[in-house]
């Protein structure tokens, strides 16, 4: 337990709602997560350092190592048990609800503004969630049932109905032992609860590491420690970082993640839970590039930041100006600034395609290790290396060639990022010169 024994000071509180697409409460939705979580702190079960915070049974367990060797789509994907189809099974499985014995006192321990906050979701405020988790306690319930049974007790909510009634029914059942966990490591995983099948809406993803408490990041959260960690990183960690995302993505195969900073780790796990979240949410859409493909955003600026936090420099409105990753968060999710993003990319694409940059040979070897077919996909990746490599990881029809040149695809991408941060300087010219 000691991660949860650790300050709470240590755990980012979400800053924004992503607007159109996952609905969150972040601040809210942090208050009530610490205040469930400290009842489990009263009476902490014999655990290693490397036990689940919040354990489960097999059938909500997917341990990666077991897929390692397949693409981490198929991991994704695998029919029976795969991370999407455990979640789905997982939304229609009834679990008990927790007794709210001790909610009180537990709550003591945080902070009275975050409690205040807290009961601000109920009309009669601390007696109101005691209300509710009191009625709930010791009954079954499936995320597919539950918030119809808390709408009862958030009347008269002022504007945040819906957000109070997804927060503490995701939450209760969180701690109730709902909701998939996906290891990466023993210290390193997420929870996926509440996904609805064909509801790109629902569904939250929190993500735990050894140093950092259980957390549900917004796209705000994520940026911002993915500048602060690659601004700070030196060339071999920032290698090290992009080198363990593709080697989960092309082989799900997880022995980076351990050997990274304990700052890496806690990005790349939040960036799989973000992206696994996504990428279950562009499945309910038939992975249709041009649908929801939120994963391949929080993909494509992850790997932009190679060149962003080496340049301080972002493309916003047309135009390169100063910037850090979370620009890219600012007045909507990451995919309202698809045009800008998607354009930066092609222009560091056409400057190291350039034989004078003498980086080409790069560009075409990844070029021919994901080659994009069919009209749609074509027309979508065209010029964008960045995007090209991240629809080639997300197609069934690319499987077989993914997993052939598994470690191709890893070292040639690391190789072009490394790259691009040394020439960000030439590409920040080339790029003023183009824009």
């Amino acid at each position: 337990m000691a991660v949860l024994n650790q300050s709470f000071k240590s755990l980012v509180v979400p800053a924004d709602i992503r607007v159109s697409h996952r609905y969150r409460a972040g601040f809210f939705a942090a208050a009530a997560l610490l205040s469930l979580l400290t009842i489990l702190l009263a009476d902490p079960p014999a655990a290693s350092a490397a036990a689940l915070v919040l354990p489960r049974d097999a059938a909500r367990t997917i341990d990666l190592s077991t897929f390692t060797g397949k693409t981490y789509l198929q991991a994704v994907l695998a029919t029976n048990n795969g991370i999407n189809a455990k979640t789905v099974a997982d939304y229609s499985t009834p679990v008990t609800i927790l007794t709210p014995a001790g909610t009180e006192t537990e709550l003591g321990l945080i902070s009275t503004n975050v409690a205040r906050d807290l009961y601000g979701y109920f009309v009669e405020r601390e007696m109101g969630f005691d209300k509710l988790v009191g009625q709930l306690a010791g009954q079954s319930f499936a995320p597919l049932d539950l918030q119809s049974n808390i709408a009862p007790y958030l009347t008269n909510i002022s504007g945040m109905a819906y957000e109070a009634k997804v927060t503490a029914a995701n939450l209760i059942l969180l701690t109730s032992g709902s909701g998939t966990v996906v290891e990466l490591t023993p210290d390193d995983y997420f929870y996926n609860v509440s996904y609805q099948p064909g509801k790109t809406s629902s569904g939250r993803s929190y993500a735990v590491t050894s140093t950092r408490l259980l957390l549900d990041p917004s796209d705000t959260d994520y940026l911002t420690e993915l500048g602060n960690h690659l601004t700070s990183a030196s060339a071999q960690e920032a290698s090290n970082f992009y080198t363990a995302i593709f080697k989960v993505l092309t082989a799900s195969d997880s022995s980076g993640v351990s050997g990274l900073t304990s700052t890496g780790q806690v990005v790349l796990t939040d960036f799989m839970g973000v992206y696994t979240a996504e990428l279950m949410r562009h499945d309910m859409v038939g992975l249709v590039v041009t649908n929801d493909p939120w994963e391949l955003d929080i993909g494509e600026v992850t790997l932009l930041s190679s060149y962003i936090t080496a340049s301080g420099k972002v493309m916003q409105d047309g135009k390169l100006t100063n910037g850090l990753p979370k620009t890219y968060s600012h007045n909507g999710s990451i995919g309202t600034h698809i045009a800008d993003f998607t354009k930066l990319a092609r222009l560091i694409t056409s400057y190291e395609k350039l034989t004078s940059s003498h980086h080409k040979a790069t560009i075409t070897s990844l070029n021919s290790l994901t080659p994009v077919k069919t009209k749609l996909n074509k027309a979508t990746v065209k010029g964008d290396i960045f995007r090209q490599a991240l629809v080639y990881l997300d197609q069934p029809q690319f499987e077989t060639g993914v997993h052939t040149n598994a470690n191709e695809i890893t070292s040639t991408m690391a190789l072009l990022l490394s790259e691009i941060r040394t020439d960000q300087s030439n590409i920040t010219a080339y790029v003023l010169t183009h824009q």
